[in-house]
């Protein structure tokens, strides 16, 4: 869309970054060639450029969640251009391919409400994945905990 509307890519990119600057004029302008063109940005090119997914994963365990609590979170995360991922475990082994998944999706960080064990831990902080349990207490390194 940059080359065919003669701007920077850069400037394209600023516009559609949250918090980023640029002037309003070339805001509007940038906009409205994406709204003609039916541009949207890609987030697996942003993802490679920038080496950050924005997604959060939370995982829990099958129906110990209180929907408020999802609902309160997903909230604060999209004020931050975050995205949540949810894995839900029915089962121990759940544990571990979620865990995979989280490595293919390569999710910026984890909350996790579910139990994980020291391995599943420590994989998650070789693979520099923040992780941090709400109402779980580890003493673990690379665990940190929130509780109320």
């Amino acid at each position: 869309m940059a080359q065919a509307q003669g701007m920077s890519q850069s400037a394209v990119s600023r516009c559609f970054t949250p918090g980023k600057s640029g002037s309003e004029r070339m805001r509007t302008k940038i906009l409205r060639a994406a709204n003609e063109l039916g541009y949207q940005p890609n987030a697996i090119a942003r993802m490679l450029i920038t080496k950050r997914s924005n997604l959060i994963a939370v995982i829990v365990s099958n129906l110990s969640v209180n929907p408020d609590f999802t609902s309160i979170l997903s909230q604060h995360m999209i004020e931050r251009g975050l995205n949540l991922l949810f894995f839900t475990l029915d089962q121990d082994a759940d544990a571990d391919r979620a865990i995979e998944q989280l490595w293919q999706y390569r999710v910026d960080g984890v909350i996790s409400a579910a139990e994980l064990s020291i391995d599943q831990i420590r994989v998650l902080r070789e693979r520099g994945i923040p992780l941090v349990f709400i109402n779980r207490l580890y003493d673990v390194m690379g665990a940190n905990s929130v509780g109320c």
